[in-house]
């Protein structure tokens, strides 16, 4: 349950702040950026901070998987989790003091914290044999998916006073915030790791594993693969990012409309 509330929890993390995005760059919301700012330039800076996690997670997730294999999923999984409490914190600052940079600064983090994801998707397959597995494997999509669902409703919903008065852009933050630190005290209280990570940890240094990653990649034709499923990633990111800013602009879409959409696209995902 931990592990499938730590993939949860990373994926709610992307899509919860969407809403609060286009709050802010597209409505102006918090007036974190000038009402002078032209279209063009809130579309880049709407785009570079949706970027900013996925290019962090890419960055990271090398390093924070040999650092599990190292150290044990459970003591690297659990400091992923205090950095994606950070991740959520310093927006919160940002938006406080009206300032941009930490909403930016907490985006790379936050991303970059996701980076536990494959760890725990790999914690899942060391309890797990046989059928069960296969089970418990599309268990982790569903939870991907179901932060996909949840994600962009709670966080459009969170952050409209209009329904409860208290409730602001902030709210998706605290909210996301207090979901990582029971997290971490799910994981710290009821997740440890299995004896064969403990005792058969590889201490391979990074680069010796980049140097197997690269020849495996090269002697078996799997760059083939990827390089189809990169493409493939690159076409739906295109349209399923690019549609948030069609929808504001072109068809006058709220914050509210299209966390609804983005739920509606998890929602057949999560199917």
């Amino acid at each position: 349950m931990p592990l499938f509330f730590v993939i949860f929890i990373d994926t709610l993390g992307y899509f919860i702040v969407l809403p609060v995005m286009i709050r802010i760059f597209m409505h102006g919301a918090g007036h974190l950026i000038p009402a002078s700012t032209t279209l063009m330039h809130r579309d880049f800076l709407f785009s570079l901070v949706l970027a900013l996690s996925p290019l962090a997670f890419i960055l990271c997730s090398p390093v924070i998987g040999h650092l599990s294999d190292r150290f044990g999923r459970k003591k690297v999984l659990s400091y992923a989790l205090v950095a994606a409490t950070i991740g959520f914190a310093l927006p919160i600052i940002g938006i406080l003091t009206k300032s941009i940079s930490w909403i930016f600064i907490g985006r790379a983090i936050a991303g970059a914290s996701s980076s536990s994801q494959p760890i725990a998707q790999a914690g899942v397959t060391d309890f797990t044999t046989g059928k069960i597995r296969a089970f418990y494997l599309s268990m982790i999509g569903f939870s991907m998916t179901l932060g996909m669902v949840c994600g962009p409703l709670s966080g459009s919903y969170l952050s409209d006073s209009s329904l409860v008065h208290w409730f602001n852009i902030t709210t998706p933050y605290w909210f996301a915030l207090i979901l990582s630190l029971l997290n971490i005290a799910l994981i710290l209280c009821f997740y440890s790791d299995t004896p064969q990570i403990k005792t058969h940890a590889t201490h391979a240094s990074l680069q010796q594993n980049t140097h197997k990653f690269i020849h495996l990649i090269t002697q078996n034709k799997i760059w083939v693969l990827m390089l189809a499923f990169f493409f493939l990633e690159i076409a739906w990111s295109q349209y399923y990012q690019s549609s948030f800013l069609v929808l504001a602009q072109h068809f006058h879409y709220t914050a509210n409309h299209i966390s609804i959409f983005a739920a509606y696209v998890g929602l057949w995902m999560c199917v």
